[in-house]
């Protein structure tokens, strides 16, 4: 997954994600101000920061189905701790939270967020 930032641009870490839930307000209300303000079912969110996280829900490979669509986010970190999970920042239509979530099955296919690396 590594491959998937053009050059000059990185996926986020953990801890570049975790730096953002704080920079927001932590956890507990970042995904309010995270969310796009017209791909949620319900529940919205302001954008006031421009990131616009939409609700692209997953694509399962295994029954090759979009399941949540319009109802969650997740979003994948650089971080692949075993074979076949991984981590990703999700964000809920039913909630104001935001958080890593860890042991994402890898297959899947959830979107990334590309970081433009330091000069």
């Amino acid at each position: 997954a590594m491959v998937v930032c053009p050059r000059g641009w990185h996926l986020p870490s953990p801890d570049e994600y975790g730096f953002l839930l704080a920079y927001v307000g932590g956890e507990k209300t970042a995904a309010r101000y995270l969310k796009s303000t017209n791909s949620w079912l319900d529940h919205e969110g302001s954008d006031d920061y421009g990131f616009s996280a939409m609700a692209t829900g997953n694509f399962y490979n295994l029954n090759n189905k979009i399941q949540s669509e319009g109802a969650s986010s997740y979003l994948w970190t650089n971080e692949g701790y075993q074979k076949i999970k991984a981590t990703a920042l999700y964000m809920h239509l039913d909630g104001d939270n935001a958080y890593l979530f860890d042991g994402i099955l890898k297959v899947s296919m959830n979107p990334v967020r590309c970081i433009k690396d330091k000069e």
